[in-house]
């Protein structure tokens, strides 16, 4: 079939999956509001063409070539999650190799779609499964190794939230009961590595369970740990417009927690991006707790999540295993 964006649709929702790059989610409207409550990147356009036609820059490093098709949306990030990293031999490129890659539609109708992709630089290949059930996306990945030899890889959800879903004094919610700062340079006002209990103690717009204003730029990369329930929340009251997410823990146990909040003087910020996202992984940011998912010879394991569209002003208490939002007055 056809590369491009393949349309979902039923009464609640819109998506647009790009099966040029990745099988990226990159609108999911919610059709109550008209609010499409993923991020777009300040060169998302150009993004899109780079995605399909290819770069004309000469990149000096994975890092710079990724970010270039990067017009935001929901990606998968498999065999690595972050920075380079080198495994049996081969050095893996920043977000890995599944994010750049076209995926095959193997067949859908309007609410639902199978997906397939390979990897060359690993001997894997995820046959995806994503459907609207009411106001829920489900996602529903089957990684399978195609080799008689074991593999080691990450395993990573990066969907990113703008505006104008993102706004000051949105909420954060979380089942976790620890944050852990970035043991590089990217931990914000904490200790590299510091874990605190979540909410880590703040007030007004320096709490990192309240997004701040512009005008108090924030740049941060960390992890929650520790669920009593592996879900996540953004809450925007002015709208009365929330998400939030639910996955698996056996395959992600932790969550990673990015804001790029008009931050970043340099390359590709330039302090005009106003996003953060929730990130479920199979490993911490970095550091020495940094771990690897490990398949045995020609087996596969199965990996699902969830991500609900909600009303914004009540509180959330949990979010069940399909999707269904429980508010905390309710």
């Amino acid at each position: 079939m056809s590369a491009g964006v393949h349309r979902l649709a039923n009464a609640d929702l819109e998506v647009g999956v790009d099966l040029d790059r990745g099988s990226d989610v990159v609108s999911l409207v919610d059709r109550r509001t008209g609010v499409d409550v993923m991020f777009r990147t300040p060169w998302a356009e150009r993004a899109e063409q780079v995605a399909r036609r290819g770069s004309l820059l000469g990149h000096g490093g994975s890092y710079t070539a990724w970010l270039e098709s990067y017009a935001g949306g929901w990606q998968l990030l498999c065999p690595n999650a972050g920075p380079p990293t080198e495994r049996a031999g081969i050095v893996h490129g920043f977000h890995g190799e599944v994010s750049l890659l076209p995926w095959t539609l193997v067949d859908g109708d309007g609410a639902s779609a199978r997906l397939r992709v390979e990897l060359h630089t690993v001997p894997l290949a995820i046959e995806r499964t994503i459907s609207l059930q009411g106001p829920v996306v489900a996602i529903d990945d089957v990684v399978r190794n195609l080799a008689p030899v074991p593999v080691e890889f990450d395993y990573q959800h990066h969907p990113a939230f703008g505006p104008p879903l993102l706004a000051p004094g949105c909420a954060l919610e979380t089942g976790a009961r620890t944050y852990v700062a970035d043991p590089g340079p990217h931990h914000w006002r904490f200790e590299p590595g510091e874990a605190l209990a979540w909410p880590p103690a703040a007030d007004g717009e320096d709490a990192l369970d309240t997004i701040p204003s512009r005008d108090r730029p924030r740049a941060l990369l960390g992890w929650l740990e520790d669920f009593a329930e592996p879900w996540a929340a953004l809450r925007n009251p002015e709208l009365d417009l929330g998400i939030a997410v639910r996955w698996d823990a056996s395959v992600m146990p932790y969550a990673w927690l990015w804001q790029e909040l008009a931050a970043t003087e340099g390359y590709p910020w330039y302090r005009r991006a106003y996003v953060m996202a929730f990130e479920p992984s199979s490993t911490p940011t970095d550091g020495p707790r940094r771990t690897s998912l490990r398949l045995e010879a020609e087996s596969e394991l199965a990996a699902g999540i969830r991500l609900a569209v909600c009303g914004g002003t009540r509180p959330i208490r949990s979010v069940d295993a399909d999707g269904g939002v429980r508010f905390a007055d309710a």
